[in-house]
């Protein structure tokens, strides 16, 4: 009855003896599975399983007191059409435009015609045209001076004056069948001044046209460019130079002089003479006409 008691003791006691090796042992394992676990969350940076997360970067201990979102940004305004401010001024000085010169007035008949008798016994027959612009340039056809070489007979002084202070021309071939009709010159010209046409001058024209332009300058000198099938002519290419007859204002005693003024400012004396309000000047040089009052 003894021994019974003293069995059960020794397989107590090696049941205790053999518990903490097999506590230390599942122990083992489970610290092995807690390590794989932990490892894992190291290397993918699991904040949930990871023993040491990363700190924040950018640490904000004071809460944003507006919670609400910020709208959205207003986009850039972009100007598709700039104003003229918006381009550089630019500083190049401008440059005059030049006036547009008016077309040319053709003059196919001529009604104006008047005929009257001059101090010297001659007959002036006088054809005047009259133009709506007074700046407008004159082309007398060759029709209209065909019916004044039927009205002219010989040793009349025939003129043909326009209303303007633009040029006028007329075929040289009709001007010269009216200076061998008369025997004398043809006058043709503007309001400034008119041109002698001579044998000559039709001559240089190259049956062509005969066009005189004389203007009034500014400092009161008269320039009479003539020009014959193109081809301005000067005074030294006519033989005794160039008659050009100006309407004044003023008597012969009021003169003191006429003279050419040359391009280079220096003055030649020229023959001249007034009957009935205009001036008759004898153009030998290149220049233009200047009247010396008294």
């Amino acid at each position: 009855m003894k021994k019974q008691p003293i069995t059960k003791l020794v397989a107590l006691a090696l049941a205790l003896t053999m518990l903490p090796a097999t506590a230390l042992a599942v122990a083992a394992d489970t610290n092995a599975a807690q390590g794989d676990s932990v490892n894992n969350a190291y290397y993918t940076n699991d904040p949930d399983t990871d023993p040491t997360p990363d700190p924040d970067p950018d640490p904000d201990p004071t809460p944003d007191p507006d919670p609400t979102p910020d709208p959205d940004p207003v986009p850039p305004i972009v100007d598709d059409d700039p104003i003229v401010d918006d381009v550089p001024a630019d500083t190049t000085p401008s440059t005059p435009a030049k006036p547009v010169a008016p077309d040319a007035v053709v003059v196919e008949t001529i009604d104006n015609v008047k005929t009257e008798t001059n101090e010297n016994g001659q007959t002036v027959v006088t054809a005047t045209i009259q133009v709506e612009d007074s700046t407008a340039p004159v082309a007398v056809s060759e029709a209209a001076v065909e019916a004044l070489v039927g009205q002219a007979k010989e040793g009349d002084v025939v003129a043909i004056v326009a209303e303007t202070t633009g040029a006028v021309s007329a075929p040289a071939a009709q001007l010269a069948k009216l200076i061998e009709t008369t025997g004398n010159p043809v006058s043709l010209g503007n309001s400034v001044a008119a041109v002698a046409v001579n044998a000559t001058l039709a001559e240089l024209a190259g049956g062509a046209e005969v066009k005189v332009e004389p203007v009034k300058n500014e400092d009161g000198t008269i320039s009479v460019p003539v020009t014959a099938g193109g081809k301005v002519i000067a005074p030294e290419d006519v033989p005794g130079g160039i008659d050009v007859e100006v309407p004044v204002q003023y008597t012969a005693g009021e003169v003191g002089g006429v003279n050419a003024v040359k391009a280079d400012s220096t003055e030649v004396e020229l023959t001249w003479s007034i009957t009935l309000g205009k001036l008759q000047v004898n153009l030998t040089v290149t220049g233009s006409i200047k009247v010396v009052l008294n």
